[in-house]
This record gives structure tokens, sequence and C-alpha cells, in this order.
């Protein structure tokens, strides 16, 4: 049972996996905390990984944070108004996001839905060094919004960012389409 528990968080948890998905482990944490086989002590992760997979799960409104432009122009992400939204938590000193971004900044279908004014591309720096954000504003994508947050969003834990990037397709609502999505699974 543990070798198996161990398995579906390894491939349904673990963010840098090719399987990870939300929904599916959710299915297996309500047995695994519902199981007399595991003790109190080795519950207590999956109950952590619980809390992790519900917040802002997929048809779900994304949480309100509050923002900072480039421009020193403040905002919030429900008042960005677009058909719809990608969210994207990022930081400079990451090769990975550096990697991500450019295969987004070079989708054509993506910028063409930029244009037309049917999507936006939030790309939301949410730690708290403002003078690395700064240095990095020149080397992202013109046609993004490109914001650091200042709702705390870690401390506070409005959203579990497990790898960076973290990206979320969003609806003119708000409402989650897809959670920690890879580029190539943007249009599926």
């Amino acid at each position: 049972y543990k070798k198996f528990v161990g398995l579906a968080e390894k491939y349904l948890f673990e963010p840098n996996s090719p399987m990870v998905n939300d929904e599916t482990y959710i299915m297996f944490l309500l047995q695994i905390l519902n199981t007399n086989v595991l003790s109190k002590s080795e519950k207590s992760q999956f109950e952590h990984h619980y809390k992790v997979v519900m917040k802002n799960r997929v048809g779900s409104v994304a949480t309100d944070f509050r923002y900072i432009d480039s421009a020193g122009k403040s905002g919030s992400l429900h008042s960005l108004k677009a058909e719809k939204t990608l969210l994207l938590f990022y930081d400079p000193e990451c090769d990975h996001c550096d990697e991500i971004v450019g295969k987004l900044q070079k989708d054509p279908l993506l910028n063409r839905r930029i244009a037309e004014g049917k999507m936006k591309v939030l790309a939301v720096y949410a730690d708290g060094n403002i003078d690395l954000w700064k240095k990095d504003l020149p080397s992202m994508p013109k046609n993004w919004t490109i914001v650091r947050d200042i709702s705390r969003i870690q401390p506070l834990g409005l959203y579990i960012l497990r790898a960076m990037p973290a990206i979320y397709l969003l609806d003119a609502n708000k409402k989650v389409i897809k959670k920690e999505l890879v580029p190539e699974n943007l249009w599926e």
C-alpha cells in the first residue's frame, strides 16, 4: 500500500512529473486520508498535499491578489479584463522560467490572441527583490503585463507555487480552466 501511495505521489503530485494531475491525485488523497493503513503522522504530509491541490483548483475562481506593474500602477488579478488570462508566476533567476517564457513568446496563436485583444498574459514575480525584478523587465515580452506581487502571495499561501514557472489559464470570470500547465498543453 505504501509503495502504491508513493507512486501516486511521485507521478501525480510532483511538479516536474509529465503526468502531474491534481484531479486524479485528489481521488488517491481521499482514499489515503480515510485509510487505517497509515498512521496519523504518515498521513500528515498527505493532508498538506490535499490543501495544496485544492487551492485554485480547476473549475474554481482563482484567488485574487494585488500587484504593481512596471509603470508603478497597481491593479489586481480580478480587475484585469480579458476573455482569457494566462497567469504565469515566474522568477527572474529561474533558467526554466526563461525557457518557458521564450517558448510562450514565440507561440503564434498566443501572440495572435493577444494582438486581437482576446487574451492577456499576466506574468507575476511573487518574491520581494524589487531590484532584481526591475533589472529583468527589459528581457520580458513587451505584449505581456509584467507585475510584482504586493499581496504576499507566497507567505499567505494564496497560491502554492510548487515549481517555477507556475502557469494557469483563466476564463473571463477568472475561473481556472487549466492549472500548472506546460506550453505544449496550452491549446489542448
